[in-house]
């Protein structure tokens, strides 16, 4: 068996890809990946940043202070768009110009929040968005 995460050799029994993949993945894709991102979708880590990325990943950050403008665009490469959208208790971020820079489709995004989107996409839980500063543009 591989994982359907990461494509490795499964040891043992595997475990439930989801929500990230269906199917099965292997321990290292569950603790790194999956597990993480069922916590952070059940709204219990307030002050992390998750990443979810194009190539089915998802990267968590830590942000005691709040997440800052510079450290979004960082994220999402590029210039931030805020999702005219609120999913359930987070804020949806994603690159502005993500299409003009035909970025990948990110099909881990539609799967988790049912938007269709390019490039990385920033969840953040319950922070209000004017903490990312007032211009989107500035500090690029």
């Amino acid at each position: 068996m591989t994982c359907s995460i990461c494509g490795k050799k499964i040891e043992g029994f595997g475990n439930n890809a989801w929500p990230i993949k269906e199917g099965i993945c292997c321990d290292e894709c569950n603790n790194k990946q999956v597990v993480p991102l069922r916590i952070f979708l059940s709204g219990v880590l307030k002050d992390t940043v998750a990443v979810v990325k194009p190539n089915n990943t998802v990267e968590f950050n830590e942000h005691k202070e709040g997440l800052n403008l510079k450290d979004a665009q960082r994220y999402v490469e590029g210039y931030i768009e805020l999702l005219n959208v609120k999913h359930k208790h987070f804020y949806l971020i994603v690159n502005e110009e993500g299409r003009l820079k035909n970025l990948p489709y990110n099909e881990l995004a539609y799967k988790l929040f049912g938007l269709d989107v390019v490039g990385n996409l920033i969840g953040i839980l319950g922070q209000h968005p004017q903490l990312l500063g007032t211009d989107a543009h500035a500090g690029n």
